[in-house]
């Protein structure tokens, strides 16, 4: 093309421009031109012809646009030669870019490829919606929780970054709980507060003494989660049913399901009725009785006392929450992964 005709009428505030550039003496032209001149209305004008869209002017809608772009044999450029990309759009990702690139095969192969990509985090997007409670872009919260980058393109980043801690992740019972429940504008201030992580401290203290003088129960290794977990899975696969028994430090026979379900019961009553840890508690319950939002936070608390044991370290226990939460879409996480 050595040539091509412009005039614009009426198109977006330009009133007339008629011009020619002549690429026998220049491979490009640069249109230089001070803010609200036309260089966007320019742009857009072409924008539309690409698109087989008519212009107009925005303001003056009854003034008639005409629109003509033409080669040096004054038939139509084909819409197809045009390419125009938003200066305001960081998102825009045009549709020809990969013809202007690479052949026809490669360009479909590289389509399909993103295409089940797009697919597959709209799939873990959506679930981590649901989990969480967030409605925006709980893929950037995560990123932000994870590596700390809060962008569009750190989602696939944080993805890997956790591949091996899925692997082996033992506290998938946290994906029961809601993150917005837990953290907001007003338990941020609260996880702050020195006053709080004073009493919290002593709760932790007391349920960790408390754990270590159980007869079954490990710190970090056994609790009452995983022995409900143990409960369920005997449960499901018919294990007393068979005439097989538990034996718990080798010493105590449990026969049944209703035995063993009594017994950690039973172990998990000793540990959260102790007078000294109800006392902890108490001095907890007062410092979040000042308003409605750290009200419904420690409704959400006496549910799920799990989360106070995670309290400590906010950053760690946010991080387990979102691998938790990927653990249970983890072959939607594996099939992506894969592609």
């Amino acid at each position: 093309m050595d040539k091509i005709d412009i005039f614009f009428k009426n198109c977006y505030g330009i009133k007339l421009l008629e011009t020619s550039f002549d690429f026998t003496k220049n491979k490009s032209f640069i249109i230089y031109a001070s803010n609200g001149s036309m260089k966007t209305s320019f742009a857009k004008t072409f924008k539309d012809f690409a698109e087989g869209k008519d212009s107009c002017d925005n303001i003056y809608p009854a003034k008639k646009a005409d629109r003509k772009i033409l080669k040096q044999n004054q038939k139509e450029v084909d819409k197809r030669e045009i390419f125009v990309i938003n200066s305001y759009d960081q998102t825009y990702r045009p549709s020809k870019i990969e013809t202007l690139l690479i052949n026809e095969q490669i360009k479909n192969e590289y389509d399909k490829i993103f295409n089940e990509i797009d697919e597959q985090k709209k799939i873990i997007i959506e679930k981590l919606k649901e989990q969480s409670g967030i409605k925006e872009n709980p893929d950037r919260v995560m990123s932000f929780d994870i590596i700390f980058k809060n962008d569009n393109k750190a989602f696939f980043e944080t993805l890997k970054s956790i591949e091996d801690g899925l692997k082996n992740f033992k506290a998938k019972f946290l994906a029961s709980l809601i993150y917005v429940r837990i953290f907001n504008e007003k338990t941020k201030k609260l996880f702050e507060d020195s006053n709080f992580q004073e009493r919290l401290q002593k709760y932790l203290n007391t349920y960790n003494k408390l754990i270590d003088e159980s007869t079954f129960f490990k710190k970090g290794i056994f609790d009452h989660k995983n022995a409900s977990d143990v409960v369920k899975n005997l449960k499901e696969n018919g294990f007393f049913r068979a005439d097989h028994k538990v034996f718990l430090n080798g010493k105590i026979e449990i026969k049944t399901e209703e035995e063993l379900e009594k017994m950690i019961e039973a172990e998990k009553n000793k540990i959260l009725e102790n007078k000294e840890l109800k006392k902890n508690f108490n001095d907890i319950e007062r410092t979040l009785s000042t308003n409605k939002e750290l009200r419904d936070f420690l409704h959400y608390i006496k549910a799920n006392q799990i989360i106070l044991e995670n309290l400590n370290n906010v950053s760690l226990f946010k991080r387990n929450l979102w691998i938790a939460y990927l653990f249970e879409q983890k072959e939607i996480y594996k099939s992506l992964m894969n592609i």
